[in-house]
């Protein structure tokens, strides 16, 4: 469950455990944004009994109400929700939209040599500046010699927490980089 009120924009996962001595056919979020229309989502997957669903982003400050759904495998399509009222009693959070701030920058980027390349790794960035959650679209990497970092060079980008800089040190002089995080 979400916080209220919450300074994040989405998108909102939630996961669920349902369990049913038949099993479970079908699970689905539903969900709306303050007086719109209910909108159903199906599971995005499940590992065992744990369902997992995404409640999408918000562009302005609403209220978020939501409830799960659940149909058993028995051949009777026996249904249950959470909470147990369904539409009529959903879980309800204040979801205040913010300015999104800048990702908080890479404070543990560990270099490694092999053979001519070089291997960078980071911890994945999850928090802005402000602390609130942020979604990182990607990582920009740059290199430069060592110095002031007044001659750094966007030599490529990763959507992983890390990055193979490829035949860098042959004949090269040393070398430090920057990778900067990008929402």
């Amino acid at each position: 469950m979400w916080p209220s009120p919450t300074n994040f924009n989405g998108p909102y996962p939630v996961n669920a455990t349902i369990n049913d001595d038949n099993g479970v056919l079908f699970a689905s979020l539903h969900y709306r944004f303050g007086a719109g229309a209910w909108q159903e989502v199906p599971s995005d997957g499940n590992v065992g009994n744990v369902f997992s669903f995404t409640i999408p982003a918000i562009s302005s400050t609403t209220i978020i109400r939501y409830y799960l759904e659940a149909v058993d495998n028995s051949g009777f399509f026996n249904t249950g929700f959470h909470p147990p009222a369904g539409q009529s009693g959903p879980i309800v959070f204040q979801a205040v939209f913010t300015v999104p701030a800048n990702p908080r920058a890479i404070d543990d980027l560990t270099i490694t040599s092999s053979g001519n390349d070089v291997q960078l790794r980071w911890d994945p960035i999850t928090l802005d500046i402000n602390n609130n959650p942020t979604v990182i679209d990607h990582y920009d990497v740059y290199r430069g010699s060592v110095g002031d970092g007044s001659d750094f060079v966007f030599i490529g980008n990763t959507s992983t927490a890390s990055y193979t800089d490829v035949g860098v040190i042959s004949g090269s002089p040393a070398q430090q980089y920057m990778v900067r995080a990008v929402r």
